[in-house]
C-alpha cells in the first residue's frame, strides 16, 4: 500500500483519509494474485514455517503499524476515542476485509448477499468511526 496513505495530512477530513486507505486496502487483499497467496500462506506446508513471519512483518505488520499512527495522531488531536490504536487498526482491517475476502479465499462468490466492493468499504468505515469518533 502507498505509504502516503499514511502521511500526517490534518487538513483532510479523517472520514476521507480512512475511505482512501480502505479503499486501496480492500483493493489489494482481493486482488487475485492477493487471494491465492492468502491460500498459500494458510497451507500446512508453510503455516508455522518462517515465511508466514516474513509475509506478516513486511505486510500487515507494517500497514497495522503506519494506521495505527495515523489513528493515534487523529485521537491526540481530538478527533477519536481510542485506547489501544494498535487493537483499533487490526479491527479497522478486519473490518474492511469481512465477509467478501473470505468468500473469495473460499471461491465462493455467488452468495448474493456481498455487497459492491465501494459500498462495502463505506460500511466498515462509517462503522469504524462509530464505534471510535469522539462524541
Amino acid at each position: 500500500m502507498p505509504v502516503s496513505l499514511f502521511d500526517a495530512q490534518p487538513g483532510t477530513p479523517l472520514r476521507e483519509r480512512l475511505l482512501a486507505i480502505g479503499h486501496a486496502f480492500f483493493a489489494m487483499v482481493m486482488n487475485p494474485e492477493a487471494i491465492a497467496g492468502h491460500r498459500i500462506l494458510c497451507s500446512p506446508q508453510v503455516t508455522g514455517s518462517s515465511l508466514a513471519a516474513v509475509f506478516w512483518e513486511a505486510g500487515p505488520q507494517r500497514v497495522q503499524a503506519a494506521l495505527s499512527a495515523l489513528l493515534q495522531r487523529r485521537t491526540a488531536s481530538g478527533e477519536l476515542d481510542i485506547e489501544d490504536a494498535d487493537l483499533a487498526a487490526s479491527q479497522f482491517f478486519t473490518l474492511l476485509k469481512g465477509e467478501p475476502h473470505l468468500q473469495a479465499v473460499f471461491g465462493y462468490c455467488c452468495s448474493g448477499r456481498t455487497p459492491e466492493p465501494g459500498q462495502h468499504v463505506v460500511t466498515a468505515v462509517d462503522f469504524f468511526l462509530r464505534a471510535y469518533a469522539r462524541r
